[in-house]
């Protein structure tokens, strides 16, 4: 059998294509660095990894153009995600066309009373459960719910979670103090009734919407916020991969007392490693998940 080095012809030609593709190789690389360089995208790559300059004269770049234009085409009110999980559905509230059966399905499953099928047949104090770190609530009446959990803000998005075996809802989220000209949003208003509490509903809605707002919207922020007192609230954002950024001390008087209000953010370049622990979060409750639940 032949090689390269047994006709001094073929050798050359051999050494004489490796060192041309070397060539256009290395000036392929050298034109897209001179472009990144004098294009500034490494100084707004920079720039995306840390806002806070080491000298004060130092020139603070400009964002990319599609992030500039995106935050310039956004309405004020977030979008309305239809979103489909293994565990859970979300839906916007606007999407349903009976709203008045929704608001009083929901209220109904978020008082504490026993209900049985998916829900557990238990009844539970709802006020510990769901309502006592939130703004409002327990509510007694269907129009009082309607007034604390259904009605949106311009700059508010409200959608209910559903089982994803059965289609039944079991609880809200919302997108909440939406500033589209920053790319920004929070991701605040949950509640899941306590039969779904621990199955993995509430990590995959977080999942869901932090997936769609990096990945569709092109946020580039996505905030958690919940009473300092809310220690599960707390412990969730922690495992969910939100970072904790500050407190804001006497934030507000919620229900005739202080509260302080604790931010959480995972932003648009953490999303990758978060997305990957969220994922390998699911397939482990998806594994242990026995069957699908019954609706009695």
């Amino acid at each position: 059998m032949a090689t390269i080095g047994s006709d001094p012809s073929t050798t050359a030609y051999a050494y004489i294509g490796i060192a041309v593709g070397f060539v256009v190789f290395a000036a392929t690389l050298g034109a897209v660095f001179m472009l990144l360089y004098f294009g500034g995208s490494f100084d707004r790559m920079k720039h995306e990894a840390s806002g806070m300059p080491t000298s004060a004269d130092q020139v603070k770049p400009l964002l990319y153009d599609d992030l500039l234009q995106n935050a310039a085409s956004l309405p004020l009110k977030p979008a309305a995600y239809s979103l489909d999980g293994q565990f859970v559905h979300i839906r916007p509230l606007e999407s349903f066309s009976d709203r008045k059966a929704i608001v009083s399905t929901l209220h109904e499953i978020s008082s504490g009373k026993a209900i049985s099928g998916i829900y557990g047949g238990k009844a539970f104090d709802a006020d510990a459960a769901l309502w006592r770190y939130m703004l409002s609530g327990p509510y007694e009446t269907v129009d009082d719910f309607e007034r604390g959990r259904c009605i949106e803000a311009d700059n508010q998005r409200l959608s209910v979670l559903l089982d994803a075996s059965t289609s039944k809802p079991i609880g809200m989220v919302g997108l909440l103090n939406h500033s589209p000209t920053d790319l920004r949003v929070e991701i605040g208003a949950i509640w899941l009734v306590p039969a779904f509490q621990g199955t993995g509903v509430h990590r995959e809605v977080v999942y869901l919407l932090l997936d769609a707002l990096f990945r569709e919207g092109g946020y580039r922020r996505g905030e958690w916020r919940c009473d300092g007192f809310n220690v599960r609230s707390r412990k969730a954002a922690h495992s969910l991969g939100f970072t904790m950024e500050g407190v804001l001390r006497k934030h507000m008087i919620a229900k005739g007392a202080n509260r302080d209000t604790v931010v959480f953010a995972a932003l648009n370049g953490e999303w990758p490693a978060i997305q990957e622990m969220l994922q390998a979060k699911l397939n482990a409750m998806l594994a242990k998940r026995p069957h699908k639940p019954k609706d009695d």
